[in-house]
């Protein structure tokens, strides 16, 4: 039989030269697989590091006695509502500790998250602020002036309050025009400037000025505008920038001739 003839065109399609292989795809080939071998090991080991706890016997014998000491079984027979529930969610934690699973939180055993209230967070948030600034040592004080003499000194030295007005922070001021104890009182939305005149057992404070604020950068703006306090404020990120290059600059070197 004769063979078929085979035409120049269909050789060419025949003949794959090295040009049309990607010679990259087959090179990274063993690379992916090395890298996807390495991703699951990797995987693997988180789920055996979150597991371990949970299948140590001596962790799960532990968190055992721990949740079995919280139950009141006194508390319990006398119907506690509180120590029932307790049982409750503490005997669902021993099915589950049983079961080799980590148990890490139980109700009426474990304590619940930290909430922080709005008005502790602003307050911590304005002491930050204050500490930022540099007044650290002037918290919780106030200023004593007597003649040309100043002296800060706590808030509580002085016998009375009467006529403070509420407020979650004291703050001693530098200066003062006048003889007497100085204070600045910030609250949750406003700044308030008091005074007592000597001798302080027969005079009340007195508020000599309020000043409303929205946030905190408005609460700093008017530290830094008050004329009683010294206070540099805080750089920019621009400024800190300019700083750092200067720092990071080599130190000029002496010009001889000018020896």
């Amino acid at each position: 039989m004769e063979n078929p003839e085979i035409t120049e065109s269909e050789t060419d399609e025949a003949n794959i030269t090295s040009a049309d292989v990607d010679t990259d795809a087959v090179d990274d080939a063993p690379q992916d697989r090395e890298e996807a071998s390495a991703d699951a090991a990797a995987e693997k080991a988180q789920a055996d590091l979150a597991t371990a706890d949970a299948t140590d016997p001596l962790a799960l014998a532990t968190r055992t006695q721990e949740v079995l000491a919280a139950v009141d079984l006194e508390a319990v027979l006398r119907n506690d509502p509180q120590a029932i529930s307790t049982l409750s969610a503490v005997t669902l934690a021993l099915e589950k500790l049983a079961e080799g699973e980590n148990v890490e939180h139980v109700e009426g055993v474990d304590a619940g998250p930290i909430e922080i209230s709005e008005a502790d967070q602003h307050r911590a948030d304005v002491l930050t602020l204050l500490t930022d600034i540099g007044l650290t040592e002037h918290l919780g004080r106030v200023l004593h002036q007597e003649g040309d003499a100043a002296q800060i000194m706590p808030l509580d030295i002085v016998p009375h309050h009467e006529g403070l007005p509420d407020f979650e922070v004291c703050l001693a001021p530098h200066t003062a025009d006048e003889a007497g104890y100085h204070g600045l009182l910030i609250n949750a939305d406003e700044i308030i400037a008091v005074k007592i005149k000597e001798p302080v057992t027969q005079n009340h404070w007195k508020v000599i000025k309020h000043e409303p604020y929205a946030h905190l950068d408005a609460l700093l703006n008017i530290l830094t505008q008050y004329k009683h306090l010294q206070i540099d404020p805080p750089r920019t990120e621009e400024e800190e920038a300019t700083a750092a290059e200067e720092d990071e600059a080599p130190a000029a070197e002496p010009d001889p001739d000018a020896a």
